[in-house]
Order: C-alpha cells, then sequence, then structure tokens
C-alpha cells in the first residue's frame, strides 16, 4: 500500500514516515510510505492509496479532500499520535481507512 504524508516543512512528518515503515516491516506489510510538501499536492495528480495531513495543514483539509477522496481516502492525523510521534498507530489508522474506501467502493459497485 502507497500511503503519503503531507504537511508545511515535512521534518517532523520525515520522522513520523520513518517510525511507520518500522512498524509496517515489523507487521510485514509491504507498505510504501512518503512525504510530499503540501503545497505540491495542489499542482500535481497524486496516485496513492492514502493521504494523510498533518495536524498543521488542517487548514487544507476541505481542498485536498475534494480534489483526492473519489481516488483515495483522505484524512487528518490523530494530533496526539503526530505529536507523540506514534507510527504504529497512525500506520493502523492509514490500514483501516484503505480497507474502509475498498469496502465503500465494492458496495457502491454492487448496487
Amino acid at each position: 500500500m502507497k500511503i503519503v504524508l503531507t504537511c508545511c516543512i515535512g521534518m517532523s512528518t520525515s520522522m513520523l514516515a520513518e517510525l511507520m515503515s518500522q512498524a509496517s516491516n515489523e507487521h510485514g506489510f509491504n507498505d510504501e510510505i512518503m512525504c510530499i510538501d503540501s503545497e505540491k499536492l495542489e499542482v500535481i495528480d497524486l496516485e496513492a492509496d492514502v493521504l494523510l495531513l498533518g495536524p498543521q495543514i488542517k487548514h487544507m483539509y476541505r481542498r485536498l479532500y475534494r480534489k483526492y477522496h473519489a481516488k483515495m481516502p483522505v484524512a487528518m492525523i490523530d494530533a496526539q499520535d503526530y505529536g507523540c510521534m506514534n507510527g504504529e498507530n497512525v500506520l493502523m489508522f492509514a490500514h483501516a481507512l484503505f480497507k474502509k474506501h475498498q469496502d465503500n467502493n465494492l458496495l457502491a459497485s454492487k448496487i
């Protein structure tokens, strides 16, 4: 699964991505976790399975949601998990979002 994290400058988000990668390896997942500056997301067409936003760019959520929600789940990273750099919780959150998105698409295709 390809998980993209985004924030303003990317320093803490890149640390979180590394912790998520470690947790992914420990669980035997094959996730690709990367960081992209939030401003770039406004001008590119992102290909990913999940898009997670850092708490400091909450003001961009609605705009990024409208742009990407049809292709992938878009959500805010929990501020407490972000602040504590809890890579495992954020990883499991991303996996749950992806599963829910797949399930909803499956249901929609059956209607």
